[in-house]
């Protein structure tokens, strides 16, 4: 019960910059003497301050998200810090045309020095993250190496470590809160594509993080898939087949699609309504420009889930 009151409290502070013992006694429904026992645990905390009123101590859990991919022949690692109430307190985005685990140790010194309260510490990068270890990734300086392990050693933070579309998928739902059932297919210009899966508000990673991963659906092309990035119409092909795809396992309400070479659905959907002749049946169709905010959104929210653990 007392556990519950004070995420209620907390989750009440987030919204009121202040609130008096009366107010809370209000809101919340209980007595005077159980609000002023738990906001006491509170400011033991660090969490809440008392000057006249309540006040929530906005920095005092912070989380550190790190998004990390290749653009070309660089390797961007974007970071932010956001606080208690999601506000970011520290962006930015770091390029190099190589990356080693040294450059992600130097990134999280340095929020640290920064923020002794980072409470998570969250990393997406492409790829299957199996067993802690990172796989079939497009950043070759950290293929099959056990990031998490590495990381859980040097740092007393949790730590998080999970595939970008899977992030983005969850940054696009928290983005989004009218669709319960959403995806984003991200189809890059060189590799296999991406689809991040929300069924009912819940992510869907499957036993071993595979769901999603669209180079193992048996689909037939016209060609190799990675032949189908050789011009427009074998990319309205691929995304074509995967949103089908998609359709038949989830059915979701919106599908987000990251495909520079594909401007327009419109073909795509004139193909699809052959396949699915109710016009309920098609999700609407959202085009996303990039995936970086979404990833990071993603995984504040993910870090925030991880805390609670």
């Amino acid at each position: 019960m007392k556990d519950i009151m004070k995420n209620y409290l907390l989750s009440l502070m987030k919204t009121h910059e202040n609130l008096s013992l009366g107010e809370c006694m209000h809101l919340s429904g209980v007595s005077a003497l159980f609000i002023e026992e738990i906001m006491s645990e509170l400011i033991e905390e660090g969490l809440v301050y008392f000057d006249n009123s309540y006040h929530l101590n906005v920095d005092a859990r912070c989380t550190l998200t790190i998004s990390l991919f290749r653009n070309s022949n660089r390797v961007h690692m974007f970071y932010r810090i956001y606080n208690i109430v999601d506000k970011i307190n520290v962006e930015r985005d770091i390029i190099k045309k190589y990356i080693n685990i040294e450059d992600i140790y130097d990134i999280i010194d340095t929020a640290l020095s920064q923020y002794e309260s980072i409470q998570v510490i969250g990393i997406s990068l492409p790829g299957i993250i199996e067993e802690s270890r990172v796989i079939s990734t497009g950043i070759n300086e950290l293929e099959n190496i056990n990031l998490y392990g590495l990381l859980n050693r040097r740092y007393t933070q949790r730590i998080l470590v999970e595939n970008d579309v899977n992030t983005a998928a969850v940054g696009f739902y928290r983005s989004s809160p009218q669709y319960k059932n959403l995806a984003i297919l991200f189809q890059p210009a060189v590799s296999y594509a991406g689809i991040g899966l929300v069924y009912d508000g819940h992510l869907i990673k499957g036993k071993s993080n595979l769901a999603g991963e669209a180079q193992y659906l048996p689909l037939a092309f016209t060609k190799p898939p990675l032949s189908l990035l050789q011009s427009r119409e074998g990319f309205e092909e691929l995304l074509m087949k995967y949103i089908q795809s998609i359709m038949a396992m989830t059915n979701p309400e919106a599908i987000g699609i990251c495909c520079y070479a594909v401007r327009s659905y419109d073909r795509i959907i004139d193909r699809l309504k052959k396949i699915f002749p109710k016009e309920k049946d098609l999700p609407l169709f959202i085009q996303l420009d990039n995936l970086k905010d979404y990833i990071l959104i993603g995984l504040n929210a993910m870090c925030k889930e991880k805390e609670k653990d």
